[in-house]
């Protein structure tokens, strides 16, 4: 789990923009950090949350497990400008220009893989009711295979036995 967040980590991180400047100024784990106060809120904008979580774990052998998982992309911008249809022209893009940045990080997710995991599939995005910050939460799927050696704690050892069975019948 550990590869598979820090490789959703750097690429997300390296995707720039079209000056150089990173497109997603602030990814880290989920950890409330968005659900807080605006005026307090400990990120920069726009950021990206990564939230990796089991769906499912099943024993696939002796020493191997595969695991379900579930990635989730709480993605939080400042928008200050309306989308609706009273605007339009350069104040409609302006105002829809994070979902722009929104695309780029389904692009560099959809179909990333790994050598423990699977293609990231693109389950959903959803965006949640608030007008400040605007929060959308992208969920991707994918298969992570954990083959370390389980046998250290799959096997319980059978305890010494040096006893002397005592003789019932004796046969003369």
């Amino acid at each position: 789990m550990k590869t598979l967040f820090k490789d959703i980590l750097n690429a997300i991180a390296t995707l720039e923009d079209g000056s150089g400047d990173p497109l997603i100024r602030y990814v880290d784990w989920d950890m409330g950090q968005i659900d807080v106060d605006p005026e307090f809120m400990p990120v920069s904008w726009p950021c990206a949350l990564i939230n990796v979580s089991d769906r499912d774990v099943s024993n696939i052998g002796e020493n191997a497990q595969m695991r379900e998982v579930l990635i989730s992309i709480r993605m939080a911008f400042k928008v200050f400008e309306r989308a609706t249809n009273l605007v339009s022209g350069g104040l409609l893009d302006a105002a829809l220009e994070h979902m722009d940045k929104m695309d780029e990080v389904y692009k560099v997710l959809s179909g990333m893989e790994g050598d423990s995991y699977q293609k990231l599939v693109c389950e959903g995005t959803i965006i949640e009711p608030r007008p400040h910050p605007r929060i959308y939460t992208m969920t991707f799927s994918t298969i992570l295979s954990d083959e370390r050696d389980m046998k250290e704690w799959l096997i319980i050892p059978a305890p010494s036995v040096d006893v002397e069975l005592p003789v019932i019948y004796k046969r003369e």
